[in-house]
């Protein structure tokens, strides 16, 4: 765990209050941790990293909300601008090498795609299914990112389901804990859940229903 100073090098908006951040790399870091930044005063908030270590920066996803300091922020982070972090930090980490399900929604998806990345990198032959929610198409963050992961490593896949989408929006609909149900989920042995509360914890009491062992499930609250 470090303290550090790191520098904003590109911001980019990607939906309705969705923005990534790209910033130097300033330690290494186990694919899965979090840093806690300093946003104003004494109040820390925390993200995921969402890129892997093999990658020579650390990207950041940010969903900004009314009246937040977090999200004051990082709404006025302007490229060049420095901020102070501590990290990297937590254990949600990759356990070991068998075949996997990821389950995401919204910004959780950020330390599941640094696992997932990080793996592939490794040539780690496990299959790795992702399943990602998001409740507008417009946060789809890292589709381009997967399909490319996809067509490059044929041992993962991945399915988006969105929860309000328009009709404009041509692939899964609904909440992730809908999807599981069509899952082989005998297939997997191990599981990994990361996002809001309530979605974390109906996944979870789902697997458990379903006979999967509490000890094959990992998750972080976001």
């Amino acid at each position: 765990m470090n303290k550090v100073t790191i520098q904003l090098l590109n911001k980019k908006q990607l939906g309705t209050k969705l923005y990534k951040f790209v910033f130097n790399k300033p330690f290494n870091f186990e694919a899965g941790q979090f840093i806690s930044v300093h946003v104003g005063g004494s109040i820390k908030r925390y993200y995921s990293i969402a890129s892997p270590p093999q990658e020579s920066h650390i990207n950041l996803y940010v969903t900004t909300m009314p009246g937040g300091p977090g999200s004051r922020f990082f709404e006025k982070l302007e490229v060049g601008d420095r901020m102070d972090l501590v990290g990297p930090l937590g254990k949600f980490i990759y356990r070991r090498k068998v075949d996997a399900c990821f389950v995401a929604t919204g910004t959780g998806v950020a330390p599941l795609i640094s696992i997932i990345k990080d793996q592939l990198y490794k040539q780690n032959q496990a299959e790795l299914y992702l399943l990602y929610g998001v409740r507008y198409e417009d946060n789809v963050m890292i589709e381009e990112d997967l399909q490319e992961l996809s067509e490059k490593y044929p041992n993962f896949k991945y399915n988006i389901t969105v929860s309000r989408p328009t009709k404009n929006w041509n692939g899964l609909t609904g909440r992730v804990t809908e999807h599981l149900k069509d899952v082989e989920l005998s297939r997997y042995k191990d599981y990994y859940i990361c996002g809001v509360k309530d979605m974390v914890l109906d996944v979870k009491n789902f697997l458990l229903d379903q006979g999967i062992e509490e000890s094959s499930i990992f998750s972080e609250l976001y």
